[in-house]
């Protein structure tokens, strides 16, 4: 935490200045409500703060300086805030990630540069300065080596930690949160930053009890992604409602069946948007397309923009892969890719925009069409489903073509992309 500030809306800390020692005084404005004073008399962790201050004869410049003054601060603001339903700030204060022991800030560039050759670090650095710093250093680590001293109560905080929001992170999310500190771990150790005594990982996930336990109580143990998919009837209305609803507007019709040719084959954004038109074969004996580029967000890999990946998808590169023309049905996307081919040139891209416009595009045309809207992550859960529940007609009763039509690397990846809530369980029972 910035030293002498909260990130805490509502919490403001003053110092009284002593001769030998100073003390901290706290305020707090509750939403909608007066300025208060806090008391040590009715406050434990103030007065806490304070014993520590008159034992250790701490002035202010020195308190800011201790790693277990800042320990018991931080507790005090997450007590106040829980206590009184303080907001924390939208955009959080920068941390002092240096001590006398260790220097997190250099360290965590260090980390950045290791994994930066396996996947995308800048993601894994948010989660480590952003959630999992602020505990540690919270709870007065000088050094990673200190991080097995709170292993036990890392885990509580991953289930107890809130959004800016002040909503418990779900449990879907856990997996986001861990995999980053987990792989911090790792790299810790591989350093040589740590031994094999200090290091340790998290899984965190939600029991079965857990959720039984939740929804007695009514809450939602839903995750924060869908899992509802298109099924074909859907597929086959939304490609009629684009015709309906612009049957004169041809730019909109373009960028709505370019999207619609993405959801019915399950292309991930970045392979979508490196598609161009002479990638599209409607009229060869098995009509196919083949993979082009990769268009991905340059954030998580610490750059402004798009990224481009010339000839890759997510698991693969330099490879050249061409898919059948399946789903729906063969027909409806020999119609859509010979409307794209006849009114976009040879070598122009399909759709020209950042990966994060395709989601909010597709969210308009549902909109303008009438259909019912599933985010581009649902797109490939979509067809995998209805991949496996036309397996032996489409597939040839081989379940490898159906994972290399999901670019997928293995089976096992597919079949957990497979929709299995009750209606299109039953539905596979009703093809018969």
């Amino acid at each position: 935490m910035a030293k002498g500030r909260s990130t805490i809306q509502g919490i403001y800390p003053m110092w009284r200045a002593g001769k030998k020692f100073d003390s901290l005084r706290v305020a707090i404005r509750p939403p909608n409500g007066a300025q208060v004073q806090i008391s040590s008399k009715v406050q434990p962790t103030l007065k806490q703060i304070n014993e520590y201050l008159r034992a250790h004869k701490l002035k202010k410049a020195a308190a800011n300086q201790d790693n277990h003054f800042q320990a018991l601060k931080h507790r005090l603001y997450e007590e106040l805030k829980d206590k009184y339903a303080l907001p924390k700030y939208k955009i959080q204060e920068k941390l002092d990630l240096k001590s006398k022991e260790f220097n997190f800030e250099d360290n965590l560039d260090e980390f950045v540069a290791f994994k930066s050759t396996h996947s995308i670090p800048f993601a894994y650095k948010g989660w480590m300065k952003r959630f999992w710093m602020p505990f540690f250093l919270g709870n007065g680590c000088n050094h990673p080596k200190d991080f097995k001293n709170f292993k036990a109560k890392a885990r509580t905080h991953v289930m107890m930690a809130k959004t800016l929001s002040g909503k418990k992170y779900s449990h879907n999310t856990y997996s986001s949160i861990t995999t980053p500190f987990n792989e911090y771990m790792r790299f810790l150790l591989d350093s040589g930053y740590i031994g094999q005594d200090d290091f340790y990982t998290l899984d965190i996930k939600m029991t079965l009890e857990q959720k039984k336990q939740a929804r007695r109580r009514g809450e939602d143990v839903t995750g924060v992604r869908t899992k509802e998919t298109y099924t074909e009837d859907e597929l086959n209305d939304i490609k009629d409602a684009i015709d309906k609803a612009y049957k004169d507007n041809l730019e909109m019709k373009k960028k709505a069946y370019a999207i619609f040719f993405g959801v019915c084959t399950g292309l991930r954004r970045g392979n979508l948007l490196g598609l161009n038109a002479e990638c599209l074969h409607p009229d060869d004996d098995v009509p196919n397309f083949d993979l082009k580029d990769n268009i991905v967000s340059g954030w998580s890999r610490g750059e402004k923009g798009a990224l481009v990946f010339e000839d890759a998808t997510k698991t693969t590169s330099g490879e050249r892969i061409q898919l059948p023309m399946v789903q729906p049905s063969p027909k409806i996307l020999v119609d859509v890719a010979r409307f794209l081919k006849k009114n976009i040139a040879p070598k122009d891209r399909l759709l020209d925009c950042h990966p994060d416009t395709v989601m909010k595009w597709w969210r308009q045309i549902a909109k303008d069409c009438d259909f019912k809207f599933l985010h581009p992550h649902a797109w490939k859960h979509s067809y995998a489903t209805i991949g496996a529940l036309h397996l032996h007609d489409w597939y040839l009763g081989n379940p490898y073509f159906l994972q290399k039509c999901c670019l997928h690397s293995s089976f096992r990846t597919t079949e957990k992309y497979i929709n299995q809530v009750s209606n299109q369980f039953l539905k596979a029972f009703a093809k018969k």
